[in-house]
């Protein structure tokens, strides 16, 4: 057995933006939503909607019997979720655009990484030059994804979820956020929208 010294550290104390001490719940969580400060800058979200088998976009009903829309209603749920998305992150002081950078449909996920290079690309044109008072500008790739779909590069097994996070974040560094399709699906139907 191999023994060595330690120190138990107190625990964290958060502060609040005039530097108050804000309690936790006996879970541990801290309890103000305002210690969530939001980046400076207006976030710009790019949308991609990923297969969910070979050439059928991941909001269709082609693609399983769990997801019931017509096709040509696809791009109209997408829409709606980042609508909403939209209007939950400004409740929470987020500045976002109100339409995206762009929307991708039925990208396959051998494609991937192609079309994130497309993004990036269609957003640094969008920077503002040194010395431009402009507000900063900040990416964000959400991409709806149906986690039970794995494609011809999960034959070794890898998950869906891991490769888009590696991609994004890894390769490009950039900011992303991957939805499950049921989840979108959920979010459009529901007749009434939650408060929080």
């Amino acid at each position: 057995m191999i023994h060595c010294g330690g120190t138990v550290l107190d625990a964290p104390v958060a502060i609040d933006k005039e530097r108050n001490e804000v309690p936790m719940t006996p879970e541990r969580a801290i309890k103000k939503k305002e210690l969530n400060e939001s980046p400076d800058g207006e976030v710009i979200c790019a949308v991609v909607v990923m297969t969910a088998q070979e050439g059928i976009a991941c909001v269709s009903p082609e693609q399983s019997k769990k997801v019931v829309f017509l096709f040509s209603k696809d791009r109209a749920i997408v829409q709606q979720f980042f609508e909403d998305l939209v209007d939950k992150c400004r409740e929470r002081g987020l500045q976002v655009a109100s339409e995206p950078l762009r929307v991708y449909h039925n990208i396959a996920i051998d494609d991937f990484e192609k079309c994130i290079k497309g993004v990036t690309t269609h957003f640094s044109k969008l920077q503002p030059d040194d010395g431009d008072r402009n507000m900063e500008k900040i990416l964000l790739v959400i991409v709806i994804n149906d986690r039970t779909y794995f494609g011809n590069k999960y034959a070794s097994g890898l998950s869906s979820y891991g490769f888009i996070k590696s991609i994004c974040d890894n390769n490009y560094g950039i900011a992303s956020q991957v939805v499950d399709a049921s989840t979108v699906i959920k979010a459009t139907s529901a007749p009434t929208k939650y408060d929080d």
